[in-house]
């Protein structure tokens, strides 16, 4: 398999399990990624191999299943200068970019959620269009 094959399928996998409604087992995603590519079990694996060490997919464990998840411990690029990261992790920002530190929860924290998405565009907006200085803090009290 070629590099960008590899490529290829990562980024099925990911848009596979992302977009899922339930959790997903390995085969699971085996048997959903056989049927789009003509892809080998081994090289699915190898692919889901690399997803794991890219701390892309991370093994979720219930009730005596596992499962394969979208990692939430990794910064998500949510618009064109808002990134979310963990407290945990280390982000290097770039100059025009602007870091949200949250510690990801049941229901929040991923930046997946079309809300999120929409308040956070409009605070870009906010930064772009509206704010006159130049560095800027803010808070949010969780007031919904």
């Amino acid at each position: 398999m070629t590099i960008i094959e590899n490529h290829l399928i990562c980024q099925k996998i990911t848009d596979y399990v992302s977009a899922s409604p339930r959790r997903l087992t390995q085969r699971d995603i085996i048997r959903e990624m056989s049927l789009q590519f003509s892809a080998t079990r081994k090289e699915i694996n190898a692919a889901l191999r690399s997803l794991l060490e890219a701390n892309e997919l991370v093994y979720s464990y219930i009730d005596g299943h596992s499962f394969m998840e979208a990692s939430l411990d990794k910064a998500v690029r949510i618009t064109e200068r808002v990134v979310l990261k963990p407290p945990n992790i280390s982000y290097q920002p770039r100059s025009n970019e602007v870091v949200i530190s949250i510690q990801s929860g049941a229901s929040f924290g991923s930046g997946s959620h079309p809300t999120t998405r929409l308040a956070l565009g409009a605070i870009e907006f906010a930064l772009n269009n509206i704010l006159s200085f130049k560095e800027a803090r803010a808070l949010d009290i969780g007031t919904g």
